[in-house]
């Protein structure tokens, strides 16, 4: 993350950043999702069927422009490196989670947006379904 300019681990802090940027209300919902099918409890087997399938669709959009611009591999060791993670993340055996992360504020009313983006209301105070 060093090398992008960009820091990949700020999620905890995004509660406490949106309260110094003026949202009010805000709120933080975390959790924890099982990164394949692995649970034998049907809700949170079918989180990690889900989680499996956002990470495994995604993978080589989360990986290709920092591994080649950044760590200088090749497209071809990168995409390489997609298999051998998609074969991980498909052994039940192994029993990993994704922490994440929801949070939600609103625009204090009256004010103006310090930037571009800010106040849109699309989607506004939502939690996605499934994971209250």
């Amino acid at each position: 993350h060093r090398q992008a300019g960009r820091r990949m681990d700020l999620a905890p802090a995004y509660a406490r950043m949106m309260e110094a940027a003026g949202f009010e209300g805000v709120t933080e919902w975390t959790s924890k999702w099982p990164m394949n099918r692995w649970p034998r409890d049907p809700h949170y087997k079918e989180i990690g069927m889900w989680t499996h399938a956002n990470l495994d669709t995604g993978l080589e959009g989360l990986t290709l422009a920092l591994f080649t611009r950044f760590l200088g591999w090749s497209r071809d060791e990168t995409l390489a490196f997609c298999a051998e993670v998609r074969m991980a993340l498909r052994d039940c055996r192994t029993h990993a989670y994704l922490p994440i992360y929801v949070v939600y504020g609103r625009k204090p009313v009256g004010k103006t947006a310090a930037r571009a983006g800010e106040g849109r209301t699309e989607g506004e105070g939502s939690v996605p379904a499934g994971i209250q």
